[in-house]
């Protein structure tokens, strides 16, 4: 999925549609993948939804690095600003899900599926915002 699926879905991405809207939409089916990883009770049925969503997900990495290198007006000098703020976010995120709950008095969510559905939601979010980015045509 890490390697076939950015080739793939970048070089038709290149050629037919604007980066943001691909995003958009590998957002929602991320979305909906993650939603229905988080509903199964198998590891049967668990492992086809979340390799179907790695394959919706790893695409968004080169999609908003293609979006920032088009937008961003000085591209050496902002871009690893933008993808440290980026890691920043990750490490935030996952401080947020593993401790942000203990810290409310609410038990350990990491046996359950809430970090899914966090993940379900997170990937709503960013479908919608999607939308608002800059056009980035073909």
């Amino acid at each position: 999925a890490a390697i076939l699926s950015p080739i793939l879905v970048g070089s038709i991405t290149d050629r037919f549609f604007s980066a943001q809207k691909v995003l958009a939409v590998l957002m929602f089916a991320g979305a909906a993948l993650m939603y229905f990883a988080a509903q199964q009770t198998t590891f049967a049925g668990f492992f086809p939804l979340l390799l179907a969503y790695s394959l919706t997900y790893m695409p968004t990495i080169a999609l908003t690095n293609s979006i920032a290198f088009a937008n961003v007006p000085d591209v050496e000098r902002d871009f690893p600003r933008i993808r440290v703020m980026g890691t920043i976010g990750w490490i935030a995120s996952g401080l947020a899900c593993g401790f942000l709950p203990q810290i409310l008095g609410y038990a350990d969510i990491s046996p359950t599926n809430i970090p899914l559905l966090i993940t379900a939601g997170s990937s709503a979010l960013l479908g919608v915002f999607a939308f608002f980015l800059p056009d980035t045509p073909p």
